[in-house]
């Protein structure tokens, strides 16, 4: 029976997923929670009175639920056809910034992929570390995960994967421990992170912390983390490697990625073009943390990363603009699948269908923390946020001063 079991599209399960949104905001009670200023460990912070929801009714009526409408006062809208409708195309509109950023970073590692940097590099590190495959695990995990948990890089990723799995082949893993290499470490360090603007500035912007303040007990979360992550691929790797049945890709009859890497030598330009690329992901992760640097100055830094890639290895401009939108293409199913989470998130918002805190003490935040959380106030514009639970006066108000 499980055989004969198949996964819709990842489209399909979305359209699905904001559906019974939509659906729900017809029977999650609506209303409002009061909230008050108290001073928690020497930090001003905006919390809910407990016991203070205030429920609204439902302006419920045909023309409601076919095309939406206004507002009254004191009552609250379900989603209506509409709003299903539409949600899609607004989640994309709202996330607008993050698809393109991802689609700059696909285009850079088309550039690097097209220079012969990425695989030669790694070809270098088959040479060098290939007789110890654990110890190249550990590095390669290492490095991916550093970047999930310092700018929040996962679908990055996603381009790179077709090499990893060819390293996993050539080190005697299956496809599984190929893919582990590369999203499971930036999975990890994505949750453990340590100054990932996407998670650790938005969520202490909204608990009124200080930016990037503990910064000690979340290095040793992310060490302990990856401890345990790398042990338990490294552990299936020596089953699968000892017993190859083991493997949970037992008859798997996909072809492996072409496997080119013997054709690319690691010189003095792949060298230079790797240490400017490093030098540049340093100066986005510093402007980042240092002058608040967001969705757009993050894809300004990664384009200039690409550029200066071409030039060390003298890449010429046709070939370069084909590299670069052939890595662009490789992350639109994925950039716009996760983009179309925005529709979901309910029930979080008010009446005008955005997401609102109160705080004025907001506006005194970094430069970095006010320009991240309307990022993700404009997530929460899509479907069913307005229709359910509001209580949060302002945030917008206050980023804005």
């Amino acid at each position: 029976m499980l055989e004969r079991l198949r996964v819709p599209h990842v489209f399909a399960l979305l359209t699905l997923i904001t559906a019974l949104a939509a659906i729900a905001t017809w029977f999650v009670p609506s209303g409002e929670y009061q909230r008050e200023k108290r001073t928690i460990h020497g930090h001003e912070r905006t919390v809910v009175v407990p016991g203070t929801f205030t429920p609204e009714p439902k302006a419920i009526s045909l023309v409601g639920a076919l095309i939406g409408g206004e507002f009254a006062d004191g009552t609250a809208r379900p989603a209506s056809l509409m709003d299903f409708l539409t949600a899609i195309p607004r989640g994309l509109e709202a996330s607008a910034d993050i698809i393109f950023f991802i689609f700059i970073i696909g285009g850079t590692f088309g550039i690097l992929q097209r220079t012969g940097t990425i695989p030669a590099a790694i070809r270098a590190l088959l040479d060098r570390f290939g007789h110890s495959a654990p110890l190249l695990t550990v590095l390669i995990m290492f490095v991916v995960a550093v970047g999930g948990s310092t700018l929040g890089m996962v679908e990055e990723f996603i381009p790179l994967v077709p090499v990893f799995l060819v390293i996993a082949n050539r080190m005697g893993y299956d496809r599984i421990y190929g893919l582990a290499l590369v999203l499971l470490a930036a999975q990890i360090g994505f949750a453990a992170a340590t100054t990932n603007p996407f998670t650790i500035n938005i969520a202490q912007g909204i608990a009124e912390l200080p930016i990037n303040s503990g910064i000690g007990l979340r290095l040793v979360f992310f060490v302990l983390a990856m401890t345990l992550t790398t042990g338990y691929v490294l552990r299936y790797g020596a089953r699968i490697r000892a017993d190859p049945d083991a493997s949970l890709m037992v008859g798997d009859s996909e072809p492996m990625p072409e496997d080119s890497l013997d054709a690319h030598t690691f010189s003095a330009r792949h060298r230079a073009s790797l240490l400017a690329c490093g030098l540049v992901f340093a100066l986005i992760l510093w402007g980042v943390q240092s002058f608040g640097w967001w969705m757009n100055d993050m894809a300004g830094g990664f384009f200039f990363m690409g550029l200066v890639a071409a030039a060390v290895c003298r890449l010429p401009l046709a070939e370069t603009t084909k590299a670069f939108v052939h890595g662009l293409e490789g992350m639109v199913v994925a950039r716009c699948a996760a983009s179309n989470l925005a529709v979901m998130r309910c029930p979080l918002s008010g009446k005008d269908g955005t997401y609102r805190c109160t705080g004025e003490s907001r506006s005194r935040a970094p430069r970095s923390t006010r320009r991240a959380i309307p990022t993700a106030v404009k997530s929460l514009d899509t479907l069913p946020t307005r229709n359910c639970v509001r209580g949060h006066a302002g945030i917008r108000r206050s980023m804005s001063a």
